[in-house]
């Protein structure tokens, strides 16, 4: 199609002219993918196939199910709210429209509620520990003195994709260095190495700092904790101190959709999932005359909730269903529903174990004949026994068809495989949901 750069030194009639060209050529692209939509949907329902997508699925839209809509929790200047869908599933080509516009997706959450650092520290000469502070959100406030030798230290058990951020005083004039440990050394995290992204324009906004998760990021002593450690400092002195009410790991739905000032007032809202419900940012602030269209608070009335909802917006998706399984497949005797399977050379299923190579995981049995491959979210796998809580790495376990939370030791014939992240903890039945991994390589060991 045509896009036209409208010159604003023509006439009004020129520039109204060239714009309804464009808006005539949009209609019809529009219009042209509904009708492809409405072929293949025949196209399905004619040779009976499984559908791997469910297309336009409308999320609380009616009288009916509006109030399917939950407020979750409340921040500056917005507020987030969840609606359960029962057969959704993550990916990456997942999308939410508000009133017929994309979202922003921040990915798929590892819990609803934040989760902290285990250890955070600020260093000025010597170590302070701010750890209980940094973690509650209604607590004191500290200061964050950074500048090329005072740092800010975040440390986790477990690898981490960014932090959120939130002042009581904002700073002003940082240049942050973001920091990670590895190869023997601390390296600086980029944009073009790591996809690095500071939401919060050097500490002058509430936000999230993120990044992608260095392959070579390993442990390391801070204050003789040894931990995954971040090291935030500034390339100059600050002008203005920042002073934080709460940092925690970007791996939760509230730390996943924090939004910055900017966010806000551009109306960049965003959206993310956890199990089997989205979660979206709505305003909650405005005049009271507009409560139910501009803005909804935690105690806005079911009229208001209606009037937002139902009268004046729409969600609608487009989404992976979970009960999704391709084609059926042979799986030989013994192996369980919930179990990891590995392909033999026969063509067939069969239990996957860490003791054999030829037996790496490709999937999980979710029924009989129906196997579910290494990508997205898969329910009820079996576990060898080991403590499993939210967040937690699973391995393939030596343990025939089970996950677990330990890598299986060096030695033998045995391999190391990451299968997935673990999103709940396991139930007297020993079994876990997890969000597999597509890229669920096997190592040698």
């Amino acid at each position: 199609m045509s896009i036209n750069k409208v010159d604003p030194n023509q006439t009004t009639n020129n520039k109204i002219s060239e714009l309804n060209d464009m808006l005539l050529e949009v209609n019809g692209k529009a219009e042209q993918g509904a009708f492809n939509k409405h072929e293949l949907d025949q196209v399905f329902s004619d040779l009976g196939l499984d559908r791997k997508f469910t297309r336009e699925a409308s999320l609380g839209n009616a009288l009916g199910n509006y109030t399917g809509w939950t407020h979750v929790l409340a921040e500056s200047g917005y507020s987030i709210w969840k609606y359960a869908v029962a057969d959704y599933i993550h990916n990456v080509n997942n999308n939410l429209y508000f009133d017929g516009k994309l979202l922003t997706y921040k990915g798929a959450a590892g819990a609803e509620t934040a989760s902290t650092f285990t250890h955070v520290y600020t260093y000025n000469v010597s170590y302070t520990d701010v750890t209980t502070e940094a973690g509650t959100e209604a607590g004191t406030e500290f200061s964050v003195p950074l500048s090329p030798s005072k740092y800010l230290y975040m440390g986790a058990a477990a690898t981490f994709a960014g932090a959120k951020f939130e002042f009581k005083t904002r700073g002003s004039n940082h240049s942050l260095v973001v920091e990670y440990f590895g190869g023997g050394t601390w390296k600086s995290l980029t944009l073009v190495a790591n996809n690095f992204v500071d939401n919060t324009s050097n500490f002058e906004s509430d936000g999230a700092i993120t990044w992608t998760i260095p392959i070579d990021w390993t442990t390391t002593t801070v204050n003789s904790v040894s931990r995954y450690w971040i090291r935030i400092s500034s390339n100059n002195t600050p002008v203005t101190t920042a002073k934080l009410y709460y940092v925690i790991p970007y791996n939760s739905v509230v730390a996943l959709l924090a939004l910055s000032s900017n966010d806000i007032q551009n109306e960049n809202w965003a959206w993310c999932s956890f199990s089997s419900s989205v979660y979206v940012t709505i305003r909650n602030s405005g005049g009271a005359a507009y409560e139910g269209n501009y803005f909804l608070t935690s105690t806005s009335s079911n009229t208001n909730k209606q009037n937002f909802f139902v009268s004046n917006h729409s969600y609608t998706a487009d989404y992976e269903n979970w009960p999704y399984s391709g084609v059926s497949v042979a799986v030989r005797s013994g192996v369980a529903v919930g179990n990891m399977v590995a392909i033999t050379d026969e063509y067939q299923f069969d239990n996957a174990i860490a003791t054999q190579m030829a037996r790496k995981a490709v999937g999980v049995l979710l029924s009989s004949g129906v196997v579910k491959f290494m990508t997205g979210l898969v329910r009820n796998v079996n576990t060898d026994g080991s403590a499993i809580v939210p967040g937690n790495v699973l391995y393939l376990s030596v343990t025939a068809g089970k996950v677990s939370k330990n890598a299986p030791a060096i030695g033998g014939a045995r391999i190391t495989q990451k299968v997935g992240i673990a999103i709940s903890n396991p139930n007297s039945g020993n079994v876990v949901d997890m969000v597999m991994q597509i890229d669920a390589l096997p190592v040698n060991s």
